[in-house]
């Protein structure tokens, strides 16, 4: 787990939380309200999907208006899965087996962010096993 991950809000624009992941080399953000609860996820697809939506045509320069323009709620997903610190491993690589995701927000008992959890890492532990 990533303890205290780079995390977008909401409001925040698509072109920053982009840069964020890239500087970063991550592929999802949590996406959390002034509080560190999570109200959703951020994928590189849903950046993708968003800035480059292929059943619509757009001149490269559509790409840079839409994600200078659109906002991180905008393309997040806000149905999020979510574990609990103390989640027994198991019950980790079920919610990635189950709802097919790449990674899950690791929360407290109050329901507030203290990391994330990638298949990469679910890799690395079982590889511990």
């Amino acid at each position: 787990m990533t303890r205290e991950p780079v995390t977008v809000a909401s409001d925040d624009t698509l072109l920053d939380a982009a840069a964020r992941m890239a500087d970063r080399n991550v592929r999802h953000l949590p996406v959390v309200d002034g509080e560190r609860h999570v109200v959703g996820i951020l994928s590189d697809r849903d950046v993708r999907t968003v800035v480059g939506d292929w059943l619509r045509p757009f001149r490269p320069s559509d790409a840079v208006v839409r994600a200078r323009t659109c906002r991180v709620g905008d393309a997040m997903t806000r149905d999020v899965f979510v574990v609990n610190q103390d989640a027994p491993f198991d019950e980790v690589v079920r919610v990635f087996t189950d709802q097919r995701v790449g990674a899950v927000p690791v929360v407290d008992d109050t329901e507030r962010l203290v990391g994330i959890i990638s298949y990469v890492d679910v890799f690395r532990n079982a590889g511990a096993l």
